[in-house]
């Protein structure tokens, strides 16, 4: 018969296996909060962008916007082109004029 000491010894080593087996948390900790003030960093530089304005939209001036301005996006806007008021800081919005020349340039 087995006695209750011994099913104690063997939850107990039960207990002490699993936990043996978890590893190490590989989550990450959350950043802290920002402060009253304090913005999140913003990759976008539209300063190094400002070159383009004035210059034909093209896919070599695009590839060279989002190098200079670090950014992953664009979003190439042509007048009347309906925009969402949705803001990222990973991209960089290019206004065009009706000629398809860059009038503006804005991050998000």
């Amino acid at each position: 018969m087995i006695s209750q000491a011994d099913v104690r010894v063997c939850l107990i080593a039960l207990l002490l296996g699993v936990a043996g087996c978890a590893g190490p948390s590989s989550v990450t900790p959350p950043p802290p909060p920002l402060r009253i003030g304090e913005f999140a960093p913003n990759p976008c530089d539209v300063d190094q962008a400002r070159f383009a304005v004035g210059l034909s939209y093209s896919d070599a001036l695009a590839r060279e916007l989002r190098s200079r301005s670090g950014v992953e996006t664009l979003r190439v806007l042509r007048p009347d082109d309906v925009v969402t008021l949705t803001y990222g800081t990973h991209r960089l919005t290019v206004h065009l004029d009706g000629s398809g020349r860059v009038q503006q340039l804005a991050c998000g």
